[in-house]
């Protein structure tokens, strides 16, 4: 019981962009830190309607099933950086279908996510995955930057070795974001982590497209892209220069104005990681307008029970941090005038629900604090 209640709060504690060694000691009691746990669970979920928060920002309402294909007006995927690698792996599947179903109608792939805390973490994920499908050469080569899928296509400045992302390096690189963007060249990005999962499936597994189908842009190449001159299958708009989800919005609207790639008849389709779900979408309204016709939630089906699905306590305060905070958040981030606020609120925003969860605020941090992190009083 004890290992894998500390194997489970390191994971938390890496989630909230804190490394585990400064909090957890040898000797650590195990069994009264979970009895304190489990009695502030309790009170929050009797407080709390857990299952519906997670619902709501993880857009369960709204988001359509895989097996939906994509609708004739959606010419454009956007898949946006977190720590999961089953957000790239589902974004791959909705590019796999589209491809058998129509393998003559181009569709554009956008891949935005720069550095962030969890970055390295990604990184473990994708190599995990990468074994567990049998991709050596991913496995091999990932952790000390090599990108031997992206690597084969033309069009990037820089690819066959990237630096990976130190964890320590990770976490202040997110606190005290960058004074330029070049400062992110050379790195291994989660944008570029996610191609190699893309790349890995649609090429390399599934063999839907080679290389040669493949046209990639970045900020460096974007305005120079002819979308007439295209003939392949699958443009890759590579956005690798965000640290969070406004500037995985702002910035990949300016790559998709120099590719002369935005048309307002056409709809989105949008995969996140399931909890930011909601506050992507409206961020994406927010910001592009009339730019697009539309968004469409693609939310990959993961993290769908409480508390089944979250079997340990450190993720079950995981998943209520998670759900609150999205409420928080799309409630602060949407009051002011336009110059002040990021999105407007949604229609259906659950006021209720929120309510609870200002209530409930001091067990959760109480929760937090007991996991080691460092919450005022």
């Amino acid at each position: 019981m004890a290992e894998a209640y500390f194997a489970a709060k390191r994971r938390y504690l890496r989630h909230q962009g804190i490394q585990p060694d400064t909090i957890i000691r040898a000797g650590d009691d195990c069994e009264a830190e979970s009895e304190r746990l489990s009695s502030l669970l309790s009170k929050y979920e009797y407080a709390v309607d857990v299952k519906s928060s997670l619902d709501y920002v993880c857009c369960r309402d709204i988001a359509v099933p895989l097996d939906v294909p994509l609708a004739d007006d959606i010419d454009k995927v956007l898949c946006l950086g977190a720590n999961m690698v089953e957000t790239p792996v589902y974004a791959a599947q909705i590019v796999a279908k589209r491809l058998e179903q129509n393998p003559r109608r181009p569709l554009t792939l956008i891949l935005s996510g720069g550095i962030g805390r969890l970055t390295p973490l990604l990184c473990d994920n994708v190599v995990a995955w990468a074994k567990n499908e049998g991709l050596t050469e991913l496995v091999a080569q990932l952790p000390t930057g090599g990108v031997p899928y992206q690597s084969r296509l033309k069009g990037l400045a820089q690819t066959e070795e990237l630096k990976p992302v130190k964890e320590g390096d990770a976490i202040e690189f997110s606190r005290r974001g960058y004074k330029s963007r070049d400062d992110l060249e050379g790195f291994l990005t989660e944008s570029n982590l996610y191609l190699e999962v893309i790349l890995g499936i649609l090429v390399v597994k599934e063999k839907l497209v080679d290389y040669t189908d493949i046209c990639i842009i970045d900020r460096h190449s974007a305005v120079s892209f002819d979308r007439n001159s295209f003939s392949g299958k699958l443009i890759v708009v590579l956005e690798n220069t965000s640290t969070n989800t406004g500037n995985n919005v702002t910035h990949t609207k300016e790559l998709l104005a120099d590719a002369d790639l935005l048309s307002p008849e056409s709809r989105m389709a949008v995969v996140d990681i399931p909890y930011l779900g909601r506050r992507a979408l409206a961020t994406l309204a927010w910001h592009f307008g009339p730019l697009v016709a539309g968004f469409e939630a693609r939310m990959p089906p993961v993290l769908l029970n409480y508390p089944e699905d979250f079997p340990t306590l450190p993720e079950r305060v995981l998943a209520i941090h998670m759900a609150a905070g999205e409420l928080l958040r799309l409630a602060k981030y949407s009051i002011g005038s336009p110059q002040q606020r990021f999105f407007d609120r949604p229609e259906d925003f659950p006021r209720a629900l929120y309510q609870q969860v200002v209530e409930a605020e001091p067990l959760l941090n109480e929760m937090r604090r007991i996991l080691g992190e460092n919450i005022p009083a």
